[in-house]
């Protein structure tokens, strides 16, 4: 060693003598224990960060693929309801059953019935496609006026 380097050394222990007198230079057992402790409660904060931020990035995820499957339910539930309240228009019904040859009556049937006999039957009078179609149209719509241009 030099005695510069010697010179040094002499100086950090008259150094530390002054700051701590009576006590050697170095870790003792009880500052590594308390050290130890203390890096071993750290770790286990930096866990439970960890742990909290993967379980959020889940929930995210989860989140997210929900919204999505709402998404797509709530379009193939417009879809359907659309096609229902196309099909069971009354036009769309007249059309459908136009085909087997069925047709509407003007007035509602009925029958009176006195003692067990037939006193009056209502008269089947059929209304016309033209008819009920016309009562099928919304007020206000473009179809109202080429009925009432064909009148």
């Amino acid at each position: 060693m030099t005695k510069k380097n010697r010179m040094i050394n002499n100086d950090q222990e008259n150094l530390l003598k002054k700051i701590a007198p009576g006590k050697k230079p170095g870790l003792s057992v009880g500052k590594v224990d308390e050290y130890l402790r203390f890096m071993i409660f750290l770790a286990l904060i930096g866990l439970a960060y960890i742990w909290n931020s993967h379980q959020a990035e889940k929930q995210v995820k989860l989140l997210e693929a929900y919204q999505k499957d709402v998404k797509s339910l709530k379009a193939n539930y417009l879809l359907k309801e659309s096609t229902l309240s196309a099909s069971t228009r009354l036009s769309e019904i007249i059309d459908l059953v136009d085909t087997l040859g069925l047709k509407k009556l003007k007035e509602p049937a009925f029958k009176i019935v006195r003692n067990g006999e037939i006193v009056k039957e209502s008269p089947i009078e059929l209304e016309t496609n033209d008819e009920l179609k016309a009562k099928d149209s919304v007020p206000g719509t473009p179809q109202e006026g080429i009925q009432a241009s064909r009148k």
